[in-house]
């Protein structure tokens, strides 16, 4: 009978590791994908510390066509950046965002030209985005404003 109880109790013991196992396992694939994502975060974070883009001139001259030129200046890094984005508007509101994929070499040049419907536009900024493996764009948040006179 006493056999019985102990082989009971190794059993018990068994499942009660072989549970613990399996939280320890759904635990650690939970923390690890919230590392990882905060891995990346960072590392996008740190480029774009490293980065910057200016508008140099903004020409709304044509009816609905705003051309834009954006210059890459110099920063501590030299990565590959995904590409800008514009933001074009005007004092009551109306805005348009353009998109000019690609890398921007330093200290080179890049025109744009965009279609907007923003009439009068009075203010132009850039933001400089990385691309991730999957092909998503992160936007760093520190951008750029057109201090000159927009053409219009």
């Amino acid at each position: 009978m006493e056999n019985k109880k102990a082989m009971s109790d190794i059993i018990s013991v068994v499942i009660i590791v072989g549970l613990t196992m399996v939280v320890i396992g759904i635990v650690w694939f939970v923390v690890q994908g919230i590392i990882q994502g905060g891995v990346e975060q960072t590392e996008f974070a740190s480029k774009c510390l490293d980065v910057s883009a200016r508008i140099t001139s903004v020409d709304c001259s044509a009816t609905t066509t705003c051309t834009v030129v954006v210059k890459r200046d110099p920063g501590k890094g030299n990565d590959v950046i995904g590409g800008v984005k514009m933001i074009i508007s005007n004092d009551i509101g109306t805005s348009a965002i353009s998109n000019t994929a690609g890398n921007i070499a330093v200290l080179a040049t890049k025109t744009n030209s965009t279609v907007t419907k923003v009439t009068d536009p009075s203010k132009a900024e850039v933001f400089v985005y990385f691309t991730g493996e999957g092909g998503e764009e992160h936007i760093c948040a520190a951008g750029s404003t057109f201090s000159g006179t927009i053409n219009s």
